[in-house]
């Protein structure tokens, strides 16, 4: 049950005085035997911070849903419509349609392949540019730790498989792609830098190629004294 006066008193203690209009916290209607009871819109009550969040998030939840919805909507009846003309004027003339898809595949292919190309020769340059950087790091850093004698260069082919084992650990593939693809335009920039003297050797009755760093060595290889560096790892 209810107790009217209570509810009338409840209205009477919460109107807010001294504004344009008494805002009462309570509608009241009384409809036969029964009342309707309804808090004010505009009853001065406190929302909790966390009401506050929730209202925000489910009116975000829904104004996205909404969108979603929108886009959906007008995305698949463009795509039945274009899928609807297509046929229709396929049957109308299939000879000129026909050729006319075609052409479109064909200029796809060319287009999607000619940007898988430029992708892999970007990525086999970068490649080019780290290998090559790497090499010279560890013919400097090795001149850094001898007194420049015959332990000063390193085997070209060893040199290669090495660098490729530690950049491509876990791929075969990308092992080989190196050596057959990027390492040849690592050893023909290396030809022509001559900061890299290149040697040739007989081991075992083979012909093997070396390459040795005879330019001064970077600061970063030397200690504060000048001297050289004692740390190497290969």
């Amino acid at each position: 049950g209810y107790d009217p006066r209570l509810l009338m008193l409840g209205n009477h203690t919460s109107i807010k005085k001294g504004g344009p209009e008494d805002i009462p916290l309570f509608i009241l209607e009384q409809e036969g035997n029964d009342l309707w009871l309804a808090l004010h819109p505009k009853a001065p009550v406190k929302i909790p911070t966390t009401c506050k969040i929730a209202r925000a998030v489910f009116g975000l939840v829904f104004f996205t849903s909404t969108v979603l919805v929108m886009v959906w909507s007008a995305t698949w009846d463009i795509t039945k419509q274009l899928t609807l003309l297509y046929f229709g004027a396929f049957m109308d003339a299939p000879a000129y349609v026909g050729l006319a898809t075609l052409f479109l595949i064909g200029l796809y292919s060319a287009l999607f392949r000619r940007y898988m190309e430029r992708t892999k020769r970007e990525q086999r340059n970068s490649e080019i540019i780290a290998v090559r950087e790497d090499v010279q790091h560890r013919l400097e850093e090795l001149a850094a730790t001898t007194s420049g004698g015959e332990g000063a260069s390193l085997n070209v082919s060893w040199l290669c498989q090495d660098i490729a084992w530690k950049r491509h650990q876990m791929s075969k593939t990308r092992r080989k792609n190196m050596v057959h693809h990027v390492w040849p335009h690592v050893i023909r920039e290396i030809s022509e830098d001559t900061r890299i003297q290149k040697l040739v050797k007989t081991e075992g009755g083979k012909r093997m190629e070396y390459w040795k760093w005879i330019a001064p060595v970077a600061a970063q290889y030397r200690n504060g004294n000048g001297s050289r560096m004692v740390q190497f790892d290969q």
